[in-house]
Order: C-alpha cells, then structure tokens, then sequence
C-alpha cells in the first residue's frame, strides 16, 4: 500500500487542527464531526492498493504539442465541428501512434503557457489536450503567432541539455489567423537546430467559418454566434475567421519541418511512419500499477455530511 496526498500532507495536517479546534471549541457533536475530519485527512492520503505489474515500453521520442488556443479555433469549419474538437482528436491519434514517447504541451493566444513539461505519460497529454479551451471571448486581446517562440526555446533547450541521444518532435498546430500585429517572419529560425522532425498542423478553411460566443459576449447574433464589432455597417455581420495558409507555412519553413493543411488525421500517416522507423525503443520495462481506495472514505464521509446537514436544518427551522 502507498499513499498519494491530494494536498501536501503538512498543508492538510494544518487544515485538519484547525477543524478539530473549531469543533472542540463548539462542544457540540463532538465525535461526529471528529470522525468526519478523521475520514477527509483519511481521503486526502488517497491510500493505493497494488493493482499487478504492466509492461511498459519507451523510446527516444520527444513530442512538442504547441497547440493554437484562441477564440479563432472555435470556428465550425472542420466538417461541421469546429478546429479546437478536430484537432484535438488528431493529436489523440498522433499519441497512440507515437506510443511510448515523452510529451509536452504549450498553448497560446496573445499569451503563451507551459501546460506540460516533457514526461512519459501517455494518458496525462491526452487529458492535457482534451481540456483545452479557448480563450473567453471578454477577455480575448486577439492572437499572435510567434508567442510561444520564447517558451518553446525554454523547454526545446532544456529538454536538449538533459536528453542527448533522443528525438525532438514539434507540432505547431493553428489556423494562421493574426488579428494582433503582423506576421513577423525569422522569430521561429532559432528553434530549427532543436527539431528532428515534425508538422505545421493548419485547420480551417480559407472561405472561413463562423465562431460561437460566450453567453456574456455582448456582439452576437440570435443563434449564439459572435458578430464582427469592427464593422461599421448596421446590422454587424457576423465574424468569420479564416484560415491563412501563408503564415503557418513561413512557420514551417523556419522550423524546417512540412506543413499540412489538415482534413483528415490520416494525412499525417506518412510523416508519423517516417518518426517511428527512425525511433529507437528501450527495452520493455516492468511497472507496478496501484488503485484508488480513497473512495471508501469519501462515501462514509459523504453519508455523515448528510446526516450533518439534516441536523443542522432542524435547528434554524
């Protein structure tokens, strides 16, 4: 058995005093609500039981994911879906391809953020990328294509300073939309020396497509869809975002890897077939796996939290 605090054991140690004072204090149901502080620093440990060995095997592939997330990708010109929920299953495609690699993950929009440095986790990437979300449209400040230049370098150079005989693969992934400032072409060029391979990942159409707001987006039509508040003419007609091929292919020339204008996620076939022949695979390795038994706690806890509740509702009625 292993334990995996949800908060730090020393933060819960303080938190827990603290309630038992308060309830010591209060001299009222004293031993239940003792046990209920006992049961959640008990569901906090998040106790583990082995759960047997997998076999689990690795490579030498690192896999840079830089994934657009401005409001843009929310344009519904993917087949009816919009880029984000595309894209979003292609890179799910590309990790089970490129099983066994390390993965890291950056978003940008006019700001970008280290979501996940390389690790070798498989299923933590995939929920990483399912939990994009765009930016919300109140805050929105429109997105600048070469942002995550500066992070990239960060985790590109670190990631070559401690891991020499692997594979550094990037996929820029974006729909070439700039509504901050201009193109500025050369920002990208420093990164060419840290990839070995790769894709510029382009989504959307150059016709375009129409994106939806948030409820508290205040320029949108009946249906829910944002509407261009730069236009002067009355009614505004609505927003469409398009996809602008020439940046992200300026893009991929910097970095020395092809681009892709992406339809279907078979697309990118040839390029995975060419990152897998060239991947070396360690030796199979042994991992013992472990399960959750913090639920057992949890579920004891919530029957008490209830029966707390009725009682204190009897009292101020």
């Amino acid at each position: 058995m292993i334990i995996n605090p949800i908060i730090p054991l020393w933060l819960m140690i303080i938190i827990s005093v603290a309630l038992l004072i308060v309830v010591i204090t209060n001299k009222k149901r004293i031993i239940i609500r003792v046990l209920m502080i006992i049961l959640l620093f008990l569901t906090n440990l998040r106790f583990m039981l082995p759960n047997g060995k997998i076999e689990k095997i690795t490579n030498n592939l690192n896999v840079l994911f830089v994934i657009d997330n401005s409001i843009s990708m929310t344009a519904e010109d993917y087949g009816g879906r919009t880029r984000l929920s595309a894209l979003q299953e292609d890179c799910k495609y590309i990790i089970s391809s490129l099983s066994g690699s390390s993965y890291a993950l950056i978003t940008f929009s006019n700001s970008s953020n280290i979501i996940m440095p390389f690790i070798n986790d498989g299923d933590m990437i995939r929920n990483a990328i399912e939990s994009i979300k765009t930016k919300n449209s109140l805050y929105a400040k429109g997105s600048s294509l070469f942002v995550p230049v500066e992070d990239m370098e960060f985790i590109l150079d670190d990631n070559n300073d401690t891991n020499k005989d692997t594979q550094t693969i990037v996929f820029y992934i974006s729909d070439g939309e700039v509504t901050s400032d201009d193109f500025k072409s050369g920002k990208f060029q420093g990164l060419k020396k840290y990839i070995d391979n790769g894709a510029v990942l382009g989504y959307g159409t150059t016709g375009g497509g129409k994106m939806k707001a948030d409820k508290y987006y205040s320029y949108k039509d009946s249906a829910g869809y944002m509407l261009d508040n730069t236009a002067t003419s009355y009614p505004k007609p609505l927003a469409i975002s398009k996809l602008d091929e020439g940046n992200l292919k300026n893009i991929a020339n910097e970095l020395g890897i092809d681009y892709i204008h992406m339809t279907n996620k078979n697309q990118i076939d040839n390029i995975l077939s060419t990152i897998t022949a060239k991947a070396v695979k360690a030796e199979p390795i042994e991992e013992e796996t472990y399960r959750d038994i913090y639920y057992i706690f949890t579920s004891i806890l919530l029957v008490l939290l209830f029966f707390e509740f009725i009682y204190i509702r009897r009292r101020l009625i």
